[in-house]
């Protein structure tokens, strides 16, 4: 029963559920440099993360949790009230969440600003660059906490 179980299991995790691999929600045929395939697979598996394993109601207790509720500390202590390190982790998953699903989906293309000269386009374009490269070390920083 149990070599069953696990068989099940085992294509389950890897025809179905695919916990094994990362996907991105790219558009199917398209080319797509490394850095933007590691970029969307990173946050598009955050989303995942949030909507199908955490749950943003979760997340959202999580930022709740402090010391005293946490490991029953005094009130009287100053700790008793600091957030515990799973409420600062929950909090910066739910600021990438929102950041990737939406302030950087309203980010402007720099190269569709008539406005624009060349320079700035570049410019733009690089303080993108810089901004996603900035989120993604957030990312990684708090991958730790990503379980369910």
């Amino acid at each position: 029963m149990g070599s069953l179980i696990a068989l099940r299991n085992y294509v389950r995790n890897r025809w179905i559920d695919k916990t094994h691999a990362l996907t991105s929600k790219l558009k199917r045929g398209q080319w797509y440099d490394f850095d933007e395939r590691l970029l969307h697979c990173m946050f598009d598996g955050l989303v995942d993360f949030v909507e199908c394993e955490a749950g943003m109601r979760s997340l959202e207790w999580q930022t709740t949790l402090t010391a005293g509720k946490e490991w029953h500390y005094l009130e009287s202590d100053p700790k008793y009230n600091d957030p515990i390190q799973q409420a600062l982790d929950a909090k910066e998953i739910i600021s990438l969440y929102k950041w990737w699903k939406d302030i950087r989906p309203q980010r402007p293309d720099p190269y569709d600003q008539e406005e624009l000269d060349s320079m700035d386009c570049v410019q733009m374009e690089q303080d993108q660059m810089d901004e996603d490269t900035k989120m993604m070390v957030r990312l990684v920083k708090i991958r730790g906490s990503m379980w369910t």
